[in-house]
């Protein structure tokens, strides 16, 4: 592993990777942004250890998964409660080693020419900097799916790899079909590896209930879709006066029952179905342009909490009847212009080079199984895309588009050649 970490670092876009890792990381020791999702994990994490509720909101105690909050306990022995030195400390060396990971899975393809290429596209996506640094986990989910494709690429079962990532982040329970498949394809048969995901994630759910007389850990379907799909869905279809006092109604009887988690977890899903069934060709429309706008949004939301911009009004106006979007600074405009239009750029090569992939030879099973996980992912994700939610899989994206890039390069060229003549 060593011989390995040292090629890799002897490449130049390497060593740009680890200065741009290592200089986000000792921005935010000196400068710390506050994350709401970093202190729900937080409160997670203490409330395994306290008999009494720890946070004040709905459903946060549980809505969080378990490996992350569980890592924060790295350092309890040294400050008798879990903390954030430990999660900064894991999620460098994370990020740290995502280059190493992908040297090997280029060598897999026989492609290590491609190298550079893959880390430029890394280097050039800002998120993977903030994410290393900020106390969130999916970094951490993107090497796990690296790891994922790699065992796919050499057969090797995918189990325990998949229930990390999905104790790291629920909305992946959808891999847990990924070992059964691979278990009837004859790739590495072994039950337990098999198994062990659903036995984590059942588990997982029992301790919920006994716990929270709830079975979900997850926000995405109740608290995400409340506050937010259900939000943007009435904003097309009402007044925001209209939606404001809906909300405002509504949340007197969640304050009444905040200590209920099974009167409120129901009493927001109830809310957020009944909406979308009343409107579904517009809740179709927000869904499906929401998950086109994770593959192209700028990042602004992260950039601002990173660099600790002053708070103006979000790209969504999720939490704003009549956001101001023009009033934001000149900075913030240049910032999402730019990398809105790489976004779309990077997204028409992968598309180039998924089609170019097909046209020379048939797609293999790894990278085949790995597109379409990404195709569900994007779909799961709902109406409120964001750049955050494309971190996970960007470094399997790259590897994609760099594979091809020269390929690429070389039939523009060849076109504009043919087109002159």
């Amino acid at each position: 592993m060593i011989a390995q970490i040292k090629n890799t670092y002897s490449k130049t876009w390497a060593k740009v990777y680890s200065i741009a890792a290592l200089s986000a990381v000792v921005w935010h020791y000196f400068i710390p942004a506050e994350l709401l999702d970093t202190a729900e994990y937080i409160k997670t994490a203490l409330s395994w250890i306290s008999k009494v509720q720890i946070s004040d909101t709905p459903l946060a105690e549980l809505r969080r998964s378990p490996l992350y909050p569980a890592l924060s306990f790295l350092e309890f022995p040294f400050t008798d409660s879990p903390g954030i030195f430990s999660l900064r400390a894991i999620q460098l060396m994370a990020s740290l080693y995502i280059p190493v990971l992908v040297y090997q899975i280029l060598q897999v393809l026989n492609a290590e020419k491609q190298f550079n290429w893959v880390l430029i596209l890394l280097v050039s996506y800002p998120l993977q900097f903030y994410y290393t640094a900020l106390e969130l986990p999916d970094i951490l989910a993107q090497l796990l799916l690296l790891i994922i494709f790699k065992q796919l690429l050499l057969r090797k079962n995918t189990g325990l790899t998949v229930a990390f990532i999905i104790g790291l982040k629920p909305i992946f329970f959808y891999l847990l079909i990924l070992p059964v498949i691979q278990f009837l394809l004859n790739h590495e048969r072994n039950w337990i590896k098999m198994m062990f995901p659903f036995f984590f994630f059942g588990g997982w759910t029992f301790f919920n209930l006994q716990k929270h007389q709830l079975p979900t850990y997850t926000s995405m379907g109740t608290t995400n879709s409340y506050y937010y799909n259900r939000k943007l869905l009435l904003h097309q279809v009402m007044n925001p006066e209209v939606v404001d006092s809906v909300y405002s109604v509504e949340s007197e009887f969640i304050k009444k029952n905040i200590h209920v988690n099974r009167v409120v977890d129901s009493f927001m899903k109830s809310k957020t179905q009944e909406s979308i069934l009343n409107y579904p060709v517009h809740y179709a429309w927000i869904h499906f342009k929401g998950s086109l706008q994770t593959l192209i949004d700028p990042g602004r939301y992260d950039a601002m909490v990173f660099w600790n911009w002053p708070k103006s009004s979000g790209f969504l106006g999720v939490n704003d009847g009549n956001p101001q979007k023009q009033k934001r600074p000149i900075y913030e405009w240049v910032y999402m212009a730019i990398f809105a239009l790489i976004g779309l750029l990077k997204i028409m090569l992968l598309v180039a080079s998924t089609f170019l992939l097909s046209k020379k030879k048939p797609i293999d099973s790894a990278t085949f199984i790995v597109l379409m996980a990404f195709g569900c992912y994007l779909l799961l994700l709902g109406p409120v895309g964001a750049a955050r939610y494309l971190l996970p899989w960007y470094s399997i994206i790259s590897i994609i588009v760099g594979l091809n890039t020269v390929e690429l390069f070389k039939s523009w060229r060849k076109y504009e050649n043919t087109s002159a003549q």
